[in-house]
């Protein structure tokens, strides 16, 4: 008899036991899941990012490339910079425009590459064609440029810009 009760007793364990690892099983995989949405929403969020610091980026170079006068140049990059971002747009040594001159400019092509350095910070390569028109003579170029962006409060700012290539090419 007692071997009877021993072994009932053995048998309830072992289908408590087996019924304790199925749950744990089941929370485990419920945690899994749980844990790869979340991963998920963190790339998504750090794409969005990505994706924002790009679109200003993008904004900044067709207000900046894309003008009917350089007066307008300049006014339109403002809502895109900081400050600093603002004072790395003139000419070496100089102040922006105070009147318009009747240059006029377009743009084409544009591709931008990004490196995050970090949640605040990230910088654009970018890569676009341009047609600048003076006395009705156009002119064209391949440009390449470096923006660092800042993020401020809620939005991306250009910081710094940097020419890194601009050549002539056949109109």
């Amino acid at each position: 008899m007692t071997k009877k009760k021993t072994l009932i007793i053995v048998l309830i364990i072992l289908v408590a036991a087996i019924l304790y690892f199925i749950q744990l099983n089941r929370t485990i995989a419920n945690e899994q899941e749980k844990n790869k949405q979340l991963e998920n929403q963190i790339v998504s969020l750090q794409n969005n990012g990505l994706n924002q610091a790009k679109d200003t980026t993008e904004s900044f170079i067709r207000a900046f490339f894309s003008y009917d006068n350089t007066l307008d140049r300049y006014q339109n990059i403002k809502a895109y910079t900081t400050q600093q971002g603002y004072k790395s747009t003139f000419p070496s040594g100089t102040e922006p425009p105070t009147t318009g001159a009747d240059i006029e400019s377009r743009i084409s092509d544009l591709e931008i590459f990004s490196n995050r350095y970090s949640s605040n910070e990230i910088t654009t390569v970018s890569t676009f064609k341009t047609t600048t028109t003076f006395n009705d003579v156009p002119s064209n170029s391949e440009m390449v440029i470096k923006t660092d962006l800042v993020k401020t409060g809620s939005q991306w700012k250009v910081d710094n810009v940097e020419i890194l290539s601009s050549q002539s090419t056949e109109n």
